[in-house]
C-alpha cells in the first residue's frame, strides 16, 4: 500500500473526523490515522490474490495492481495472470466520471468480456464505496453521505455523476472495519441481464504498515439463491 501525500496536504485530525458516526471514527484512532496527511490517491498492489469467474471454477492465481483517486473519485484495478499456466489473462476494472468499464482479454488478443452497462457502473461504485475506509480519505468527501446505525454499523451512500449506491459498514469492537454489505449492486447472470442479489466484502485481516493500520487479507462473496459465492480474494 502506496499513499504519497503533495506538500499541501492537510493531516486527519480530531475536528475533521467530527462528523462522522461513532464507529467511523474509532477506526479511525484503531488504525493510527490521526496525524497522518490525506492524500488524493493510492497505490495498492496485493500480492497474492485469486479469482473466480464462475461458482464452479477453480481458483486462478491473479497479481492485482490497483489505484484510487479521491478527489474526483476513480478506481482502476488491473489484473494479471497465466491460465493453464501459459495462456496471459489481462482484466481491468474501472470507475471514472460515473462509468463504469470491466474489459478482460485472452493472449492480449481474444476479448473474454467488455461490459460497460450502467450496472457495470453501479457496482464499480460500490466497490469504490466499499473501499472508503482502506483509502481513508474518501470518507471525508461531500459524495460520501454517512447516517450513524449504532456503536457497530454506520450506513453511506455515494452519489457522484449520476450514480446513487449505498451500503453498511460493519466493525468489531477493536475498532476494525470488517465487512461491508449491501444489496445494491447487480449480479450479471450467465445467460444475461443482471439481478440484485447481497454482496459482501470482508476484510478478514489488518497489518503494521509504518505508523498506521492496513487491510492485508480481504474477500469479495455473493450471496446467490444456491449459495456463497466468493470470487475474489
Amino acid at each position: 500500500f502506496k499513499a504519497t501525500p503533495s506538500p499541501t496536504s492537510k493531516n486527519f485530525t480530531e475536528e475533521s473526523i467530527a462528523q462522522l458516526p461513532e464507529p467511523v471514527q474509532r477506526y479511525f484512532h484503531h488504525c493510527g490515522l490521526i496525524g497522518t496527511p490525506m492524500v488524493n490517491h493510492a497505490e495498492v498492489i496485493w500480492s497474492e490474490s485469486h479469482i473466480k469467474m464462475k461458482p464452479n471454477q477453480k481458483w486462478m492465481r491473479l497479481k492485482t495492481y490497483q489505484y484510487n483517486f479521491v478527489d474526483e473519485p476513480s478506481r482502476l484495478a488491473y489484473m494479471r495472470a497465466n491460465m493453464m499456466s501459459i495462456i496471459p489473462f489481462e482484466g481491468r476494472d474501472k470507475y471514472h466520471d460515473g462509468q463504469g468499464h470491466m474489459f478482460g482479454t485472452l493472449g492480449r488478443v481474444i476479448k473474454i468480456f467488455d461490459e460497460k452497462d450502467l450496472e457495470i457502473a453501479q457496482g464499480a461504485a460500490i466497490v469504490v464505496l466499499a473501499e472508503a475506509l482502506l483509502v481513508p480519505s474518501f470518507a471525508l468527501q461531500p459524495y460520501i453521505h454517512w447516517e450513524p446505525v449504532d456503536s457497530l454499523t454506520a450506513n453511506a451512500r455515494f452519489v457522484h455523476k449520476g450514480i446513487d449506491v449505498g451500503g453498511t459498514f460493519h466493525f468489531n469492537q477493536q475498532g476494525e472495519y470488517i465487512r461491508f454489505t449491501t444489496n445494491e449492486r447487480p449480479y450479471s447472470l450467465p445467460k444475461g441481464g443482471f439481478e440484485l442479489y447481497p454482496y459482501t466484502i470482508e476484510i478478514r485481516s489488518y497489518q503494521q504498515q509504518c505508523q498506521v493500520r492496513v487491510a492485508k487479507e480481504v474477500a469479495a462473496i455473493w450471496s446467490l439463491p444456491e449459495g456463497d459465492f466468493e470470487y475474489w480474494n
